[in-house]
């Protein structure tokens, strides 16, 4: 009776111990992942990033604001007048102005949708209005919809 209780004991130790280690090194890697995420340098390095992202949409989106004012005094420049009688100049002017929209629309699209995808992979507390970095003033958007061309 005592040896099978020793030969139990010994299977009990064999079966345990790993599983135990096993969750030790699972515990421990969870606690790295958590702490890794909301590690106050990266989570400033991240919203640095986010502003950035967010100045450069702002500003790509104010580009295409202006060339697309600039076609729109073209076309009411020569509103009625044939597409043939337009100085061929113009119409290249006008093609190139057009062009470059179109240009800037597909940059601006592909960055908001980079912008949304990583803010999309975590819930960042910089967002919330509460939960603002020191001197920050407003809060990063969550999302930025796509710009639409017409």
């Amino acid at each position: 009776m005592k040896k099978v209780l020793v030969v139990l004991g010994i299977l009990a130790l064999l079966v345990v111990a790993p599983i135990g280690l096993f969750g030790f090194n699972w515990l421990s890697s969870a606690f790295n992942v958590v702490a890794q995420q909301v590690d106050p340098q990266r989570l400033l390095r991240e919203y640095e990033t986010f502003k950035e992202i967010h100045a450069v949409l702002a500003s790509r989106k104010q580009g295409i604001d202006v060339l697309q004012s600039r076609v729109s005094t073209f076309m009411e420049d020569y509103e009625g007048v044939s597409r043939k009688d337009i100085p061929r100049d113009d119409r290249n002017a006008l093609t190139q102005m057009r062009s470059e929209r179109a240009g800037m629309v597909l940059m601006f699209n592909d960055l908001a949708a980079d912008y949304n995808a990583r803010m999309a992979k975590i819930n960042f507390r910089f967002c919330n209005v509460g939960d603002l970095p020191q001197g920050a003033t407003e809060p990063l958007p969550r999302n930025y919809v796509l710009y639409l061309s017409k």
